[in-house]
């Protein structure tokens, strides 16, 4: 049918389709690893954080997860994906911690809306896009090996606690101008 193949969403959203029924109220059981890692729409409501974990391995693919005011915290085994190209925010909260082994973004930018971001990664690159709505500041952006970029948009300062890479470049714009504490 030409629809993307797992990790992405798109099979599990057309087949809802097909069937008439809501993804929201849809309950998938998989048969692979993939089918676990993949967050297409997560919400969590109050005062509620989000965590996603794979444990000895696999990535996460990142549809649309919020926990607006609080906290996401992403842990992977291999990399954290974007789960198809979107122009909209796949990680909403006041404050974002992604852990990584082989990248985040590095197979395409992960736009993200949050205030504190901590993005750490052992090999991989990192490739971040924020939407602020208020000022940011980035506690540490590392990876062993791969290129760093975050681009800001929004207005809003932009403090980088640490940017650290040992093999690639590291590119942070913002439209608000950048202070950098430390960055190699």
């Amino acid at each position: 049918d030409g629809i993307p193949r797992k990790p992405q969403a798109d099979m599990l959203l057309a087949a809802c389709q097909r069937m008439g029924c809501a993804p929201e109220l849809s309950l998938m059981l998989g048969d692979s690893d993939n089918d676990v890692q993949t967050v297409v729409t997560a919400t969590a409501g109050g005062a509620s954080n989000i965590t996603l974990t794979t444990n000895s391995f696999g990535d996460i693919a990142i549809g649309n997860v919020t926990a607006a005011g609080d906290t996401i915290t992403a842990n992977a085994a291999g990399a954290i994906l974007e789960s198809g190209a979107d122009a909209g925010a796949d990680l909403t909260a006041a404050t974002l911690d992604l852990n990584a082994t082989t990248g985040i973004g590095a197979a395409g930018t992960i736009e993200i809306a949050a205030a504190l971001v901590a993005a750490d990664t052992i090999n991989g690159a990192i490739d971040l896009a924020n939407a602020a709505t208020a000022p940011v500041t980035a506690t540490s952006l590392t990876t062993g090996t791969g290129a760093i970029t975050f681009a800001q948009t929004g207005s809003q300062a932009l403090i980088v606690a640490l940017a650290q890479t040992t093999s690639g470049a590291i590119t942070i714009t913002n439209d608000a101008g950048v202070s950098i504490a430390n960055a190699a």
